[in-house]
């Protein structure tokens, strides 16, 4: 390539120009991000933007992994600099497979512009992405537009405007939910589950666990791997909702389900989703004072994540640490929950994440109400 790119022959341009496009490619997907970025831009400065949409086609999707590389670095106004340069040369496209280029390119736009904290330009450039795709009726365009409907949502959440994100969320199910193509049927499958999450964080349970039981409705038996992630985590949320409901019998027959179909598998995020049923089911197993039976989900737990150093099984560590501990203690073995609460405070004392730092201010105050129980019931020496 290095000896024909710079010369300027029509099929000398355009095999340089495939060669380039297929680097830019690869590159990204062996996730080397800042030679994609330059490998894009070296194809940008050797050639003109061509006028057939097949070729500007290929050239669109090189910039876009410059755009995903320079999102992955957390570069996002450069993001919105090309995505902003991108939609220049695609223009008022019609063309179905340019509009998919285009809906990227904006898309990528509002998610960097969020990501700076600009909510409202990001709002703004969402309403332009379903402006321009209203009237598309190819599955692969519709499946976009359902899509930045969902990150609206998402963006509206953020934004406290909670009504506004469901709306949006329920009007993806309602023009999609019929669907048999699958890329619609995931991104209904998305709006559900953001449905979900959002009414469990509004405190609504019952009409959370509704929502959960439409997304696992819809998905069924699929096994994509992102589809499957949703059914983990929906079976993990509906659970977890029903223990707070006091149905902690219910809450255990769905917490074993999610545990029994995805314990054995070797994926990372479904392991999160096993590790907060297991969770979930111990504390759902206290609330029926199956002590025993819960100090043994526990320890089931602390085993599966040992010494994982992933942040959110740490998480799940720590908390699985201190139900244990609890329940030593409601057992009346209080001697080894100091144990557990000091093992808990000499490896998470120091921990960041909020929701860590808060459960070592109930630890302390746990060991010190234990070890003064303690204390009192063996009376003065």
């Amino acid at each position: 390539m290095e000896r024909v790119g710079d010369r300027s022959e029509p099929a000398l341009v355009e095999l340089t120009t495939r060669a380039l496009i297929c680097e830019v490619r690869t590159l990204y997907r062996l996730g080397r991000g800042e030679e994609t970025i330059a490998v894009c831009d070296d194809l940008l400065r050797r050639r003109d933007w061509p006028t057939d949409p097949r070729q500007l086609g290929l050239i669109a999707a090189a910039v876009e992994d410059k755009m995903d590389a320079l999102n992955d670095m957390g570069r996002h106004r450069e993001v919105v600099v090309a995505a902003d340069d991108l939609l220049g040369r695609l223009g008022d496209t019609a063309d179905p497979p340019l509009l998919l280029h285009v809906a990227y390119a904006m898309r990528c736009k509002g998610q960097a512009q969020q990501s700076l904290g600009e909510r409202d330009q990001a709002i703004a450039t969402y309403d332009s992405v379903l402006a321009h795709l209203g009237h598309a009726t190819e599955p692969d365009v519709l499946a976009q537009l359902a899509y930045t409907m969902t990150v609206k949502g998402v963006a509206l959440e953020e934004m406290d405007r909670p009504d506004e994100a469901i709306a949006l969320f329920d009007e993806v199910v309602g023009r999609f939910g019929q669907s048999s193509d699958p890329g619609l049927r995931a991104e209904v499958a998305d709006a559900l589950a953001r449905k979900g999450w959002l009414l469990d964080e509004l405190d609504r349970p019952e009409e959370a666990i509704t929502i959960y039981e439409d997304l696992l409705g819809l998905i069924g038996q699929a096994s994509d791997s992102h589809l499957l992630n949703l059914t983990a985590g929906a079976l993990a949320a509906k659970g977890t909702a029903l223990h707070q409901l006091d149905r902690s019998k219910e809450a255990i027959v769905v917490l074993d389900d999610c545990i029994g179909r995805f314990s054995q598998t070797s994926d990372s995020n479904l392991l999160g989703h096993v590790a907060h049923c297991l969770g979930s089911k111990g504390l759902a197993l206290r609330q029926l004072h199956r002590h025993a039976d819960a100090l043994g989900v526990f320890d089931d737990l602390l085993e599966r994540i040992g010494d994982a150093a992933d942040p959110s099984m740490q998480v799940h560590l720590a908390h699985a640490l201190a139900q244990k501990a609890m329940t030593l203690e409601e057992l009346g073995r209080r001697e080894e929950a100091v144990v557990i609460y000091d093992r808990l405070i000499e490896r998470f004392g120091e921990a960041s994440e909020p929701s860590i730092v808060e459960l070592m201010l109930e630890t302390r105050d746990a060991r010190e109400a234990a070890t003064r129980k303690r204390a009192e019931q063996d009376g003065p020496s």
